[in-house]
Parts: structure tokens; C-alpha cells; sequence
């Protein structure tokens, strides 16, 4: 058994390793949260890593463990798990692209295709904003997350094809994360913090 065990390991993926982790607080708080956000068990693969584009799923557990690490970090509480669920809940709720696909009136083939929103990426970018409200802003988490709605997520949309796209290609870096992080924050009317802002004038300077 040692000889198989250690000759033979193949490694497991990321998310695998966080749907059997009992001890790392975090992974087990994530799929908690998957687990209680209908849209988010749905659509959320707990084993794999990379997912082909006829799976039926859209994201990874490890996508959400990441974004839950922005978010609250690695310590686990009853706090941080009652927030992200509520936090990733309200996302789900005003996600005009998902609520279209779960109604049939989008197909998951075009939403892969056409959209952002089904993008690893945007998952971070969502990671990002919920810092903003993790914090403790007196913000109204509900009816400020509504504003969603009013986001054109396509991907010919030029805001997001001048942030989020190079030669047809989703960027996925972490200034792209703040990038857009910003965008989705300003529509949301949530104000930028001086790094932000210094993010997006350096960005705009360079002809963007």
C-alpha cells in the first residue's frame, strides 16, 4: 500500500481536495455556502478543475474557494458563513444572464459564447466587490446588488472587451480582476478607494 500510495499518486484536483478537506475551515465553509445557494449547487462542479464547454456546469468549487478567501480571508466563523451566503445569494438573484439560462430563454452554449458572465474570472471580480461589503459598509447589500440588473454583460459590450479581453481572449490576471472589480463597483454606486482610483487612471493614461 505504501509503494502504490507513493510510486503511483496521481495529484488530485484543487477543487477535489477542498470537497474532502475537513480541516481547512474555509473549504468547508465554501461548500456550505455552495450547498445552501440553490443557483450555486446547481451549476457549481465540486470535483473538477477545467470544464469542457458542453459540461453542465459553469464554475468549480475551487472558482468560490478563492473568491471566499478575498472575501473573509481563512478564518472560518458563523459571521463570515452567514455573509457569503447571503452575499453569493443576492449575486445569483440579479445575474440577468443566469436568471435567462435557468428560464430556458438563454441556452448555456451562448452564454459560454457570448457573455462574460460565465467566465471563471467574473467569479474573482465578485470576490473582489464583496470585500467592499464584508467590511461592514452601511451600504443596503440587497438593494445595492439589484443594481446588477442594469449591467450589460456580453462580451461585445466595449467596456468589458477594453478591460477583460485580449485578441478575443478573457484576461484573467489580477489587475484585470481590479479593473473590472471597479467597473461593477462605480455601477453600483460604490466609491473607489485611492488605490482604486489610481488603478484606473494609470490604466486610462495608457490610451484605454
Amino acid at each position: 500500500m505504501f509503494t502504490d500510495l507513493n510510486k503511483h499518486a496521481v495529484k488530485t484536483s484543487n477543487s477535489i481536495s477542498e470537497l474532502y478537506d475537513g480541516r481547512d475551515a474555509l473549504a468547508v465553509m465554501t461548500r456550505r455556502v455552495i450547498e445552501s445557494v440553490s443557483f450555486l449547487n446547481s451549476y457549481v462542479d465540486k470535483e473538477h478543475d477545467h470544464l469542457g464547454i458542453y459540461s453542465k456546469h459553469l464554475f468549480t468549487l475551487n472558482h468560490f474557494y478563492k473568491a471566499n478567501k478575498r472575501i473573509v480571508g481563512k478564518k472560518h466563523s458563523y459571521q463570515a458563513e452567514e455573509f457569503l451566503t447571503r452575499y453569493w445569494e443576492l449575486v445569483s438573484k440579479n445575474m440577468m444572464p443566469w436568471i435567462e439560462m435557468e428560464k430556458g430563454s438563454l441556452c448555456k452554449t451562448d452564454l459560454r459564447s457570448q457573455y462574460v458572465a460565465s467566465q471563471a474570472i467574473i467569479i474573482q471580480i465578485f470576490g473582489k466587490v464583496g470585500v467592499y461589503y464584508y467590511q461592514g459598509t452601511e451600504d443596503d447589500m440587497e438593494s445595492s446588488l439589484m443594481k446588477l440588473q442594469l449591467i450589460d454583460w456580453k462580451r461585445s459590450n466595449q467596456q468589458w472587451k477594453r478591460i477583460t479581453q485580449l485578441g478575443g481572449r478573457m484576461v484573467n490576471c489580477e489587475k484585470t480582476i481590479c479593473l473590472a472589480a471597479n467597473l461593477i463597483k462605480q455601477t453600483l454606486g460604490i466609491e473607489l478607494t485611492c488605490e482604486e482610483l489610481k488603478k484606473e487612471e494609470e490604466f486610462l493614461a495608457l490610451g484605454n
